[in-house]
């Protein structure tokens, strides 16, 4: 009898509730070792034939770093209104259209890499084109698609990662973060473009609306990449041998430009025309001249890690021939 008694109180004594494994603020906050830490890393937005080992490893950080570097080159020579915009925007469209061939086996990697693709091939390399070229209504309209397509596909691909979260009762994966920050960085940047393209194809009145949205954007697009380089720094310290900090200074400093060049577009339009770049502005308020500063400084690391992969890689080819 005693022991139907222990066994009947036993199933009717409510079970304490269920205590996650690892939360995302754990996570965050106190990664156990520098592996989890780099697990945390979001996953950057180029990606490489998917492959077993550390040489694929090794392939996709080259594409990474060269993309961003000529990805950084594009918007340095369109600040500056040069026509020599269109060489490293070849590039850029060579780049991350191999990007979406070579995720279409990962449904995640697949669909940043189209929300990238409608991002910087399909809108921003026809706004570079109108820019000097005159605009075009087909392609303004197709431009205005792609920015939404995009912001579409990363909101779609957050609220995939949320219905599992939400029914795991605060559990999270290391890997749903990483996917969770990248949507998140592309689908702001993607509506943060799409907003500024919109300023100025609208009403006045529509662009007080527009200049809202790009402060909420812009704040967004900040915390991410302070975010980002902070992380990069702290795996640095645990790992030195990492590349990673060069790679996030450039695109902490890319995002701090872009926002100087369309603060002075905005709000002092009369002294933002291109100047001779080393020389100062005429203009203390030619934000477009502070930006293409912000952006090459920030990126200098960035370029000496490339030019040295490259010159490794001459002396790679001319050894082996």
């Amino acid at each position: 009898m005693s022991d139907e008694r222990d066994a009947r109180d036993a199933a009717t004594t409510p079970k304490p509730p269920r205590t996650p494994e690892k939360t995302l603020v754990h996570r965050l906050a106190q990664p156990k070792s520098a592996d989890e830490l780099v697990a945390l890393v979001p996953k950057t937005i180029l990606l490489t034939e998917h492959a077993e080992g550390a040489s694929a490893m090794a392939r996709a950080e080259v594409l990474d770093h060269f993309s961003v570097m000529f990805w950084i080159a594009n918007d340095c020579c369109w600040s500056q209104e040069t026509t020599w915009v269109f060489v490293p925007m070849a590039f850029v469209v060579i780049f991350f259209t191999h990007n979406v061939w070579a995720s279409r086996n990962d449904a995640n990697e697949f669909r940043h890499a189209l929300a990238v693709f409608f991002w910087l091939v399909g809108a921003n390399s026809c706004w570079v084109w109108m820019d000097f070229y005159g605009s075009v209504y087909a392609l303004e309209v197709w431009c205005v698609i792609c920015f939404a397509t995009s912001v579409l596909i990363e909101a779609a691909q957050l609220t995939v990662l949320a219905v599992p979260a939400m029914n795991n009762a605060g559990e999270v994966d290391t890997q749903d973060v990483t996917d969770a920050f990248q949507a998140i960085a592309i689908l702001s940047w993607a509506a943060h473009d799409l907003t500024v393209f919109l300023y100025y194809n609208l009403s006045s009145v529509s662009q007080d609306y527009c200049r809202v949205a790009w402060w909420i954007l812009g704040a967004v697009i900040v915390f991410q990449v302070s975010y980002y380089l902070y992380l990069q720094i702290k795996i640095y310290r645990a790992r030195p041998e990492s590349s990673g900090v060069d790679y996030a200074l450039a695109l902490f400093a890319w995002s701090i430009g872009c926002i100087f060049w369309e603060f002075g577009d905005f709000y002092a339009t009369d002294h933002q025309d291109p100047e001779p770049v080393f020389r100062p502005p005429r203009h203390v308020d030619n934000f477009r001249w502070w930006s293409f500063w912000i952006i090459v400084i920030g990126a200098l690391p960035l370029a000496v890690w490339c030019v040295r992969h490259s010159l490794n890689i001459l002396a790679w080819s001319k050894k082996n021939r």
